[in-house]
């Protein structure tokens, strides 16, 4: 027989049972029963059962969801470190296109001109080719 709440006289803190602090931790009995081996909860094995105490259970749901936010904000800052790194590795085909006309010996490029040539009615769709021009001072 496990109880679900259990007051111990020398103290006047409230304990409530494992499976009682499982549900409210959305978690397995035996989890919280390794939780209070390793102090990371406060509560007793009384009767081959584990007791937590309700503060000891707030207080852990408190910091695991400090701990969730943390890793959530650390994460977010990860991906977009990464999304930067790939933005400038896999620039844009207009950027490539400008990078590669600074290697060209002219003073300056005054426009870029980018578009799909006007297909005739004797090509087909899959002739059409992109044209790239460049106008320089």
């Amino acid at each position: 027989m496990s109880f679900t709440k259990k007051t111990l006289p020398s103290q006047d803190k409230t304990l409530v049972s494992a499976r009682v602090a499982a549900r409210r931790l959305h978690c397995d009995p035996d989890y919280v029963g390794k939780l209070c081996r390793e102090g990371r909860i406060q509560g007793r094995r009384i009767k081959n059962n584990w007791f937590v105490e309700e503060a000891s259970i707030a207080r852990f749901e408190e910091e695991r969801i400090a701990a969730r936010t943390t890793r959530s904000e650390e994460l977010a800052r990860l991906r977009r470190q990464e999304s930067q790194t790939y933005q400038k590795l896999n620039s844009t085909f207009t950027q490539r296109i400008l990078l590669g006309l600074k290697s060209i010996p002219v003073k300056r490029v005054v426009g870029l001109s980018i578009g799909s040539a006007v297909p005739s009615k004797k090509t087909l769709p899959s002739q059409d080719k992109t044209l790239v021009s460049a106008r320089v001072a």
